[in-house]
């Protein structure tokens, strides 16, 4: 799915209107209907109290059709003007055929406890707003934020800004219906209190205008993750699925390996080699016996200054150490290597401290998560700034960058970045990172292209933890829980 501006947003809502013999209220009371679907759908219809708040622009014109849709429904919503003056032509229109109908609307002023209503709509702005609220709007947004039972905002909370970070105060909804596209701001962390749960809803507007507009952003979504999704070919062997070479686990840390050996076998690779300290031998053989042991040195994995062309892609930084003997072998491991890398981890720790980054060779895959990108790439005070640099690095270095966390961030050499919106806050324990890089790794030895292995690999991690936690509970996974429901995501895909 294409994630657009703000002013692209409504570029396409114009260019509808030229292309479909539609006319705007036709659009508005579309939105309308969703919104009111909406209601219906989450919510207990018997005596259920609900006001909804109108602006003075076209979001308060949603806010006057989805009054007048929910009283033909049989409902009886309050309705509160905001705007002492005359709002735009279209909310003017909107609130004529409201009054003409049913003839109730309040005044702002008369709203004396909002927690009366078991339901507050928020049509006070929408997706326009280039400014902080003040005055006494300010005034009444924070009471209904300390007040208000249930807040449900229409396109965006208003006050809310859709492309750069709001530090202001805003609506905060529990929920949040937007239209056409999601806005890159809700994938923000400073934004999850201001949107509450948040859904997407096709207005079905004219789609030849995709051809018109260049667009870089885009959400992950199953229907563009299916297509990734190889079926086994009868006549194969294990060489036909690759051959991945996962390097890391310093003394003492053999299970990172083990997790990103096992994450990478259960998505598919034909074969798995583990590159470890010695030491490591026994321990990992023994918890992954479909894999093979490549010895890397005794007490630090220091002997990887060679090239190792006989595998389809390395994968390293599992557990893999810092100590100055492993400082000292990545950058001849970084010059050497000429099949595709996944970065991670430890690895990723000692090219910041070596300040290599601009030797990762072309098209490497790196996987961060953003303390680890901060420490490369300098420290950022929000997701907005690390999301715009990690963009420019990626085209500047030429590497694809996973950024994990939350709505996980994946940025191309050609600019382009892709938001997943899989995974949940059970999946924030040790090891999760090193199964994505092993479920990376399987997917590139499988032929996937690395941005295709980006996108099927953090979907399928995001929607495995998503099946674990459905079972188990959030607050009792472990990271071989994401391994174990690997499968299950698949079926989910396919299905």
């Amino acid at each position: 799915m294409r994630i657009y501006s703000a002013k692209q947003i409504l570029e396409w809502e114009n260019f509808h209107f030229g292309h479909s013999g539609k006319e705007p209220y036709d659009l508005m009371t579309k939105a309308s209907t969703l919104v009111a679907n909406w209601v219906d759908k989450k919510l207990v219809r018997d005596d259920i109290d609900i006001c909804i708040l109108c602006g003075k622009g076209n979001n308060g014109g949603d806010g006057y059709t989805v009054a007048k849709i929910l009283r033909e429904r049989g409902l009886t919503p309050k309705v509160y003007d905001l705007s002492p003056s005359e709002g735009s032509q279209l909310r003017e229109h909107a609130k004529a055929l409201y009054q003409g109908k049913i003839q109730d609307v309040h005044s702002v002023q008369d709203l004396h406890d909002i927690s009366d209503f078991q339901l507050c709509i928020d049509a006070i702005f929408g997706i326009g707003i280039d400014r902080p609220l003040e005055g006494l709007i300010l005034d009444l947004v924070e009471y209904i934020n300390e007040h208000a039972v249930h807040i449900m905002s229409i396109d965006i909370p208003s006050g809310m800004y859709t492309e750069e970070q709001t530090i202001h105060t805003t609506i905060k909804a529990q929920e949040t219906c937007t239209f056409t596209s999601p806005k890159r701001s809700f994938f923000s962390s400073t934004n999850e209190d201001r949107l509450g749960l948040w859904v997407t809803r096709d207005l079905d507007l004219v789609p030849k205008y995709h051809e018109q507009v260049d667009c870089s952003q885009y959400l992950i979504t199953k229907r563009m993750v299916k297509p990734l999704v190889k079926p086994r070919i009868r006549f194969s062997h294990k060489g036909t699925y690759g051959h991945c070479l996962l390097i890391g686990s310093s003394v003492g840390m053999a299970g990172a390996l083990a997790l990103a050996g096992r994450s990478a076998l259960r998505m598919g690779a034909g074969l798995v080699t583990l590159g470890s300290v010695e030491s490591n031998r026994i321990a990992l053989q023994s918890s992954l016996p479909e894999a093979m042991f490549k010895s890397l040195g005794e007490q630090a994995v220091t002997e990887i200054n060679s090239k190792f062309d006989n595998f389809d892609v390395i994968g390293i930084g599992p557990g893999l150490g810092r100590e100055d003997k492993i400082k000292s072998a990545i950058q001849g491991f970084l010059s050497k290597q000429k099949v595709p890398l996944v970065i991670d981890a430890d690895a990723l720790n000692l090219i910041s401290e070596l300040e290599i980054s601009g030797q990762l060779p072309p098209e490497s895959i790196i996987t961060p998560h953003p303390k680890e990108f901060d420490r490369i790439f300098g420290h950022h005070n929000n997701d907005f700034d690390r999301r715009s640099v990690q963009i420019e690095m990626s085209v500047k270095l030429n590497i694809y960058i996973v950024l994990k966390g939350a709505y996980t961030t994946i940025t191309t050499p050609s600019g382009d970045i892709y938001f997943n919106q899989t995974g949940n806050p059970g999946m924030a324990v040790g090891g999760s990172g090193d199964i994505l890089t092993g479920m990376i790794c399987s997917l590139i030895a499988q032929g996937h292209s690395k941005l295709s292995a980006c996108i099927l690999g953090v979907y399928m991690h995001g929607l495995a933890g998503d099946s674990a936690a459905k079972d188990l509970g959030q607050e009792f996974m472990i990271s071989t829980d994401i391994i174990n429901y690997i499968s299950a995501a698949y079926k989910m895909v396919k299905s």
